[in-house]
């Protein structure tokens, strides 16, 4: 059963400077993992691309999870901003992305865990992102 849907667009321009941002104000928001993927990019474009789709989908997951915790868990959600350090966005085999969730930062112990479906995208403008959260 879907139990809460995001989904979230940002312009790239917003993070064409973020490489320049000190680290620990990075670590707020992404995972080392993250960052060094995001730094390694060859052209300033790339950083601000990888930067943003990874903030937009942290902000549709962030959209779903509110929706599930007042729907679901019977609670209001918790802020943005603890939210956005306990997700990572990964990728797996052929770039395929996974977000990866700290669910014992973000959930009661007895809580269930969804699973989480995830789709990423970007042009040269504009980064977005769209999250399922299923209860299973």
């Amino acid at each position: 059963m879907i139990i809460g849907i995001g989904v979230d667009q940002v312009a790239v321009k917003r993070f064409y400077n973020w490489h320049i941002i000190y680290a620990t104000q990075l670590h707020k928001i992404f995972s080392a993992a993250e960052i060094d993927y995001c730094m390694g990019a060859t052209s300033e474009q790339q950083r601000a691309e990888r930067f943003a789709v990874r903030f937009a989908a942290r902000e549709a997951f962030f959209k779903a999870f509110t929706t599930a915790c007042i729907t679901v868990y019977k609670r209001p959600g918790p802020t943005l901003m603890h939210v956005l350090p306990n997700v990572t966005i990964e990728r797996i085999a052929k770039g395929i992305p996974v977000a990866t969730i700290n669910w014992d930062r973000l959930l009661e112990p007895n809580d269930v865990r969804p699973k989480v479906h995830l789709s990423l995208t970007h042009t040269d403008d504009i980064a977005g992102a769209f999250v399922i959260l299923e209860q299973v």
